[in-house]
């Protein structure tokens, strides 16, 4: 199976991590070897070993980003070339630092340290990340996990959207599905047990979920035996929340959360971050709006001021609508024919979106209105 990416880094971000991964490393080597030190300084030729506590949780949060990008793939490139030059300035001496070796241990100490940051700091941010855009999907839906991985797309809002939130999620399924499997097969024995005995197994009282502890993961007043709730998941992951769901255990609630969690982090990452990907990201998340005010402020929130933008999707949509009129369109067998009125709805939103922004730039006050925010077509 091919790997999801949800993370898409330019090749010029790429670079930039690359020397700044590099501009640490040699900070933290400085000093600890000759061939790592400044020829002027008097400690050239004296080997100091790394201590990580000297270095300060401000100079790591701010290195953070570029040693956590791409699972750590930047920065064990970057420690492969350190360890490469630090080899060259060992020589024959090797480890003997009697006669100028010991550069590669170094180098070792302080990429052990670094890998054991990066471990621990990711893990950190994806399970914060989790458990914020878990309480998103069960008290604001669908519509406010939207908006929430919106606004992180766009570097804003809390917590970060990249793959070690996906290898966390995947991980911490394979983790539930055990306790869930476990589970079962305990009260399948005591209902065995209880029915040799001629006695009746009593149901367990469901709980709510924050009565139930993932790997530390802050989740608070959920309550996935609420209607609103296995709605919200409905919508979320249609393939997880059945009619069946209400007969679930918590655990097995919990489990389908994360699931249909981690299903709609993977549509993400099917959205390029170029201005097509952010289009069709957008389109998406209007088809999915029932209400045209939500779904006018999310146009006018991803589009701001920019009539370059706003044109750019307005051109999508005719293109959309061009397809959905084919004929051949709804014929294709297997494809689900696309909802024509909407999208003339969502055009005619943008429409009004754009004539707003020619306003402004123009100068011209828009007239004040409380009317509906797509006017007298509806």
């Amino acid at each position: 199976e091919k790997d999801v990416v949800l993370s898409k880094k330019t090749q010029q971000e790429i670079d930039a991590a690359k020397n700044k991964c590099r501009e640490f490393i040699e900070f933290l080597l400085d000093g600890t070897a000759p061939g790592f030190s400044d020829p002027s300084e008097e400690y050239m030729n004296v080997y100091a070993q790394f201590d990580p506590s000297s270095v300060s949780l401000d100079t790591l949060a701010e290195f953070s980003p570029y040693l956590r990008m791409s699972k750590g793939q930047i920065l064990a490139e970057v420690l492969r070339e350190v360890e490469c030059t630090a080899v060259g300035h060992d020589g024959m001496a090797g480890d003997d630092v009697s006669k100028g070796g010991g550069h590669y241990r170094q180098v070792e100490r302080v990429g052990s340290f670094l890998k054991g940051f990066r471990i621990a700091e990711s893990r950190r941010i994806a399970r914060e990340t989790a458990s914020h855009l878990l309480n998103v999907v069960a008290n604001e839906g669908a519509e406010g996990l939207d908006f929430a991985l919106g606004t992180m797309v766009r570097g804003e809002g809390d917590g970060e959207l990249n793959d070690d939130l996906l290898a966390y999620l995947e991980e911490t399924i394979t983790v539930q599905k055990r306790t869930v499997e476990k589970q079962i097969a305990a009260e399948n024995a005591d209902r065995e047990l209880m029915k040799s005995r001629g006695e009746t197994l009593e149901e367990p009282n469901m709980v709510e979920m924050d009565e139930i502890d993932v790997d530390g993961m802050n989740v608070e007043e959920i309550n996935l035996n609420d209607g609103e709730v296995r709605a919200s998941l409905s919508e979320v992951g249609d393939s997880y929340a059945d009619d069946d769901s209400k007969e679930m255990s918590p655990s097995e609630k919990l489990l389908m959360l994360l699931q249909s969690l981690l299903d709609r982090l993977k549509a993400e990452a099917a959205f390029t971050a170029d201005e097509d990907g952010k289009n069709l990201r957008l389109l998406a998340m209007c088809l999915n709006t029932q209400s045209d005010i939500e779904r006018t402020k999310r146009i006018q929130g991803e589009v701001g001021g920019s009539l370059a933008r706003t044109e750019s999707f307005a051109e999508l949509l005719a293109g959309a609508i061009d397809y959905a009129e084919k004929p051949s369109t709804a014929l294709t067998p297997g494809r689900k024919a696309m909802d024509i009125s909407i999208l003339r709805k969502i055009q005619r939103q943008v429409a009004e979106i754009q004539s707003m922004q020619a306003m402004n730039a123009a100068g011209v006050k828009p007239p004040k209105s409380d009317r509906d925010p797509i006017g007298p077509w509806q």
